[in-house]
């Protein structure tokens, strides 16, 4: 079974991402948010939206908005 890990981009100061969750089943986007479902169905909802979705990683990168 291959599941995704979600990972927020950090600011303009930092470059770079830091892993929000793992093992995550389903991601829906919606706007100005993005819904991400873990296996287990714990569910969270992150402001921002999809900045990339490396499928060979499965690793999916939000990028949230600007203040």
């Amino acid at each position: 079974m291959c599941l995704a890990r979600v990972f927020i981009e950090k600011d303009r100061k930092e470059s770079g991402r830091e892993p929000l969750l793992s093992d995550v089943a389903s991601i829906k986007a919606r706007p100005g948010e993005v819904v991400v479902r873990e296996l287990l169905g714990k569910e969270q909802i992150v402001r921002g939206r999809i900045a990339e979705i490396d499928f060979l990683e499965s690793a999916v990168t939000i990028t949230r908005p600007k203040p």
